[in-house]
């Protein structure tokens, strides 16, 4: 006993109808994925040079360009080459964007010579329609990215 043409399209339309939920469900992980890296790996970029203003008994200062997509330091060599200026392009490091920022070139982020910041605010990251922040903690002198 076989199946029906049309008990064959219903149940090539339900599979289809679970492939299409899940391919949903699946791209939204990968963008709270995305965001949830990019947020964790400038945060601990920012920790870094934090921990490099101490040690170096220097200030280091976070300038963030969201029209660029872009953050500059200044007070440090550039690891990639110490010849270039100290640029991160967030969308082409991270494939994500910046959708506004705490930290403009009026008023940037610094590290005094204590590794304690300036003041504090957020970096807020996009990615289809979803944020994520980095948070930088005046009081507390903490960085995180929940």
């Amino acid at each position: 006993m076989g199946l029906s043409l049309l008990e064959l399209t219903f149940v090539t339309l339900a599979i289809g109808v679970i492939a299409v939920a899940g391919s949903l469900r699946y791209a939204d992980a990968l963008t709270r994925h995305r965001l949830q890296a990019a947020g964790k790996a400038i945060a601990a970029e920012w920790q870094g040079l934090a921990a490099m203003a101490r040690t170096r008994n220097q200030t280091v200062t976070i300038t963030v360009d969201p029209a660029m997509e872009t953050f500059t330091v200044t007070g440090v060599e550039n690891p990639d080459g110490p010849s270039r200026p100290y640029v991160v392009n967030v969308l082409n490091r991270f494939s994500v964007g910046i959708d506004r920022s705490d930290f403009p070139t009026a008023t940037p982020l610094s590290f005094n010579a204590f590794g304690h910041p300036n003041r504090g605010g957020s970096l807020v990251l996009k990615l289809h329609g979803s944020e994520r922040s980095v948070t930088v903690d005046a009081s507390q002198g903490t960085i995180q990215a929940p």
